[in-house]
């Protein structure tokens, strides 16, 4: 796992503590897409608080990344809206999407 530098965030010192996050299920987890210094990537934001966000996203076929960003670097976004989805989302009635076959968990639009 990464963390991208800023001004104010340094590597451990400045990590969240864990009761300081608001956290959802991996399948109730809300889509962000977030600016990154070298380019833009569409994520599911796994926790946050009002300072930082450890998103999750994937590139390629299944290749996995996981970061805490600065929140001001995020924008919540659809699903429908993301470049990717993953498929262990919750539905509108709340029961979990069919997992994909193979190791690919996610659907590329």
């Amino acid at each position: 796992m990464s963390i991208f530098d800023s001004p104010t965030m340094h590597w451990h010192a400045d990590l969240p503590t864990p009761e300081s996050l608001t956290r959802k299920s991996v399948e109730a987890a809300p889509y962000v897409r977030v600016a990154l210094p070298d380019r833009t990537v569409d994520a599911k934001a796994r926790a946050w608080n009002r300072d930082v966000v450890l998103i999750r996203w994937v590139e390629g076929k299944d290749e996995q990344h996981s970061a805490w960003v600065p929140a001001a670097w995020c924008a919540r976004i659809s699903r429908d809206e993301s470049n990717w989805q993953d498929v262990y989302d919750q539905t509108a009635n709340g029961s979990s999407r069919e997992r994909a076959s193979g190791h690919n968990r996610c659907r590329y639009n």
